[in-house]
């Protein structure tokens, strides 16, 4: 079985709540013949009772990750739909893609000119937290009935329910923040930002989450694939266990077709930027701007060995060499056509064709290492991480300019609408995922922060332009062949100019800076 088919198979349940992951037993029946499954009982239910909910959803999610699979799809059940939401955004390597079950991503509804969302209704809402305030246990069973109304069969529902909660230990003490959260949340826009496949299956008679909410989220994610069962209640697991197998597995084949297509493809980023090189240093203002907030945060010490990691056209070799007054001054990159063109602009350094990923140095053989924007193309921050900490000597620092998960985010939202069924913007390592990676080597230090630029433009063929011209263009595996259509091109202008602004379509580049210091 292949790497990807792996992920396409590992599925992760969370639920919601007033319920523990003993819920989703209808279903897993169903599911232990086709995937691994690992399901998960939240603070305050089932065998976490006794833990308390955590002071924040960060929180939550960091206790969360040391038992759940490094790569999995997650299927979040209600309001279990935050913490997968979240855990996609915060953590985008963990999940390859998302199925939400009677999930609505503003449960309280929202009605202003601006801004109308189906859900519960506010007043509704606060009432339920205060006959959950005053009897936890009598509001529990309530929101059973609520559970079970809408359902084909509301007694069997109400009694397998029944059956579950004489066994349930949850302690409504714990719980009462998940249900704050759960009232206060509104992860719409963290699920417009994430690029991994994403599902949804609503009940048409849920009493929960309004049956409305699968047209909404059709509108709100084009690219997802959203159904309504008829005749089915809040408990989908229960009432309608073979729609949410189906849709489980119509994602894991396009998780695992995801897979493949997000693959870097090195050849073409080599190829790419060395077609790029001539011009680069003429337009990549935003990469220049990067390049000296990366330079402005290096040490001054003097040192003997200085590696400027993917130095692309060589902008910041005399910085460095004068910086460091290095014996050594070694400039590396995947691109031939880039060390050409450096070479031919810059003295007394050594150029060499490398792939970061697999440097040809030796151990403990560099005092510095300085990247701006190159380490971004390679298939993983821990990859990378451990080749820099390789390759430095004991005391030795790096300083890291890559692109986080918000890069180009207009082009890839504006792309899911015009062409959802292929991949044209490359996918970038979140902050809390560098910092993961960083924390399993062991550095004497280590500083993560980020800030996001934006490019600006007039037009959409500029914001094309912009990008490919600098060779920063689309290289993953699963990219479109040819050349784009103008019905595409059509449809990608009109979805992008919803982000015009002053006149000008922005294009945001997100760049996390690494400071690391090795023992």
């Amino acid at each position: 079985m292949s790497a990807a088919s792996l992920v396409a198979n590992s599925v992760v349940l969370i639920h919601g709540f007033g319920v523990d992951a003993r819920h989703f037993s209808p279903w897993l029946q169903k599911l232990q013949t086709q995937f691994a499954i690992t399901t998960v009982d939240l603070p305050g239910f089932g065998a976490q009772a006794e833990k308390p909910w955590p002071a924040s959803l960060d929180q939550l999610l960091d206790d969360l990750l040391p038992q759940l699979p490094e790569r999995a799809i997650y299927c979040g059940w209600s309001a279990g739909g935050i913490v997968v939401a979240q855990l996609a955004r915060r953590y985008p390597a963990r999940v390859a893609g998302i199925l939400l079950l009677a999930a609505n991503p503003a449960f309280v509804a929202r009605d202003s000119d601006d801004d109308h969302w189906p859900g519960m209704e506010p007043d509704v809402f606060r009432q339920f937290n205060l006959s959950f305030a005053e009897d936890a246990d009598a509001t529990l069973k309530r929101f059973d009935h609520l559970m079970a109304k809408g359902s084909a069969n509301v007694r069997h529902v109400l009694r397998a329910l029944n059956d579950l909660r004489a066994n349930d230990s949850t302690r409504p003490q714990s719980v009462t923040p998940f249900l704050q959260l759960l009232g206060d949340s509104d992860y719409r826009e963290t699920l417009r930002a994430l690029r991994q496949p994403i599902a949804c299956v609503y009940a048409g008679s849920d009493a929960l989450v309004p049956a409305e909410c699968a047209d909404a989220m059709k509108m709100l994610l084009p690219a997802a694939h959203v159904d309504c069962v008829d005749n089915a209640s809040h408990w989908l697991a229960h009432d309608a266990p073979s729609a949410c197998t189906d849709a489980l597995l119509q994602l894991g084949q396009r998780v695992e077709v995801h897979e493949l297509a997000y693959q870097r493809d090195k050849r073409a980023v080599a190829q790419s930027f060395s077609r790029a090189a001539g011009k680069y240093d003429a337009i990549a203002q935003i990469q220049a701007t990067v390049r000296d907030a990366l330079l402005s945060r290096c040490d001054e010490e003097r040192v003997g060995c200085v590696l400027d990691l993917g130095c692309g056209t060589g902008a910041a070799l005399d910085f460095l060499h004068a910086r460091y007054c290095s014996n050594t001054l070694l400039a590396a990159d995947i691109a031939e056509g880039m060390l050409q063109f450096a070479h031919l602009h810059h003295d007394g350094a050594t150029f060499i064709a490398a792939d970061a990923e697999k440097l040809p140095l030796a151990d403990a053989s560099v005092d510095r290492i300085v990247s701006s924007l190159a380490l971004q193309w390679c298939e993983s921050p821990t990859t990378w991480l451990a080749e820099i900490w390789r390759v430095l000597k004991p005391g030795g620092r790096a300083y890291v300019a890559t692109l986080g998960t918000d890069t180009l985010s207009e082009l890839y939202r504006a792309w899911c609408i015009a062409d959802p069924a292929h991949v044209h913007v490359n996918a970038f390592v979140s902050l809390q995922e560098l910092r993961l990676a960083a924390t399993a080597s062991p550095w004497l230090q280590t500083q993560i922060d980020e800030q996001l630029y934006c490019d600006r433009h007039a037009s959409l063929r500029d914001v094309l332009r912009s990008i490919k011209d600098i060779g920063a263009h689309n290289i993953n595996a699963g990219r479109a062949r040819g050349l784009t259509g103008r019905r595409q091109l059509l449809a990608l202008q009109q979805a992008y100019e919803s982000f015009r602004s002053d006149g000008l379509l922005p294009v945001s580049y997100h760049v996390i800076f690494c400071e690391l210091h090795k023992r």
